[in-house]
């Protein structure tokens, strides 16, 4: 028979249960992966740190302590069978076989508060640790949601200018020539001259 001793308050928690932190970290999918870190402390029933390979599952369930969730009722379920414990300290990444899906800490059931209730139960070699542990937010992913705007960063650098591009082709050597002009208009003719004088008379 085993118990549990926790010794982080019940797993450092790298997903959240309230559905509006969530959204905000599925916006960053990047930056928050959908596993949570589980550590912990196995003891025998003398209370004597366990150091063996044991197989553990874990559950997200909507229950603080109901025994173990059927298959079909767990929403979220997956299994580690090979679990290193070493003088009764174990971690294990859980969602690293199946991906946390971002439905799985939304909607009821809700506490006073109004956030969503989502417990972890766990299992190791089929012997179910009680009592179920609720998961919470992780400082960080608060701070996501409601952290101040950053300072702005800095801008970059001026690029290097571009190359000059290469000269475009000389046009051909002289236009066309013109059209011939036309020939003027002649002009008017001049008035007729007065009559000159009467010559001498023949000899």
């Amino acid at each position: 028979m085993y118990t549990r001793r926790l010794f982080v308050g019940g797993g450092v928690a790298a997903v959240v249960a309230t559905s509006p932190i969530f959204e905000a970290l599925e916006a960053l999918a990047q930056d928050a992966p959908l596993i949570m870190t589980y550590q912990g402390r196995l003891t025998d029933a003398s209370g004597n740190p366990l150091t063996d390979t044991v197989a553990m599952s874990f559950q997200v369930v909507k229950f603080h302590n109901a025994g173990p969730a059927l298959p079909q009722s767990a929403p979220w379920a997956e299994s580690h069978p090979s679990v290193q414990v070493t003088n009764g300290f174990f971690t294990v990444l859980v969602g690293s076989v199946t991906p946390l899906p971002a439905a799985l800490f939304s909607g009821e059931p809700y506490d006073p508060n109004g956030q969503a209730l989502r417990y972890l139960e766990v299992t190791v070699d089929d012997e179910w640790l009680e009592p179920n542990l609720r998961l919470t937010s992780a400082p960080w992913a608060i701070g996501t949601q409601e952290g101040p705007t950053g300072a702005t960063g800095f801008s970059g650098a001026t690029g290097p200018t571009g190359s000059m591009g290469a000269t475009g082709p000389t046009g051909a050597l002289g236009g066309p020539t013109g059209p011939t002009g036309s020939s003027g208009v002649t002009g008017p003719t001049g008035p007729t001259g007065a009559i000159g004088p009467t010559g001498p008379p023949p000899p």
